[in-house]
């Protein structure tokens, strides 16, 4: 298999949907969040342990411009929570205390490989690379989780984990997405 070639299956962590309750709740309660789950063709909310098909969550995340006026709102809000339940709760303590005492740029470096091994809870499918380490550019190859207005996301996801792990000054911008026509969506760390 090339490295752009995507396996046929996959699954993602369920907090890629979870995390979009929070901020479909405050703006339609529990109408606008059964509108979702009814979109993604769930009865209920997935539980927090275990993975989810990257389908179901691919069809929560293209509804959004449907249910609300600013889907791209959503996303970044869920993006930002779920990085914040991955750092309380999936990243051990050792493991972030050594992130904090690095110099920054070995500690952009070092997050940048580790959400590299662990790029299926996120990617699923998709084929996620650490395409250069100056500057620092991610990218996924067959993003199963492309959002009808982008990557806002995974942006949001990005931004939130360098900025608490590595460097506060650090933020991810979208360079380039597969819903416009590109093969990759490539994300830049800077």
């Amino acid at each position: 298999m090339s490295t752009l070639e995507a396996p046929v299956e996959g699954v993602v962590g369920p907090n890629a949907i979870r995390q979009l309750r929070l901020p479909l709740k405050n703006r339609g309660g529990m109408d606008l969040i059964n509108a979702m789950l009814d979109a993604a063709g769930l009865d209920e909310m997935p539980p927090p342990e275990g993975m989810i098909d990257q389908r179901v969550v691919a069809r929560a995340h293209a509804a959004l411009p449907r249910l609300v006026d600013d889907p791209e709102v959503v996303a970044r809000e869920a993006g930002l929570r779920t990085a914040d339940y991955i750092i309380a709760n999936r990243i051990p303590r050792v493991a972030k205390l050594a992130l904090r005492l690095m110099p920054r740029k070995r500690a952009k470096i070092s997050l940048a490989r580790n959400i590299a091994r662990h790029a299926w809870t996120f990617a699923g499918s998709g084929v996620f690379t650490v395409a250069s380490e100056e500057p620092l550019i991610l990218q996924i190859a067959h993003n199963p989780l492309v959002g009808v207005n982008g990557c806002c996301w995974h942006v949001a996801v990005f931004t939130r984990l360098f900025q608490e792990l590595a460097d506060p000054d650090l933020t991810a911008r979208e360079i380039a997405c597969c819903t416009s026509g590109g093969r990759l969506c490539r994300f830049e760390i800077s």
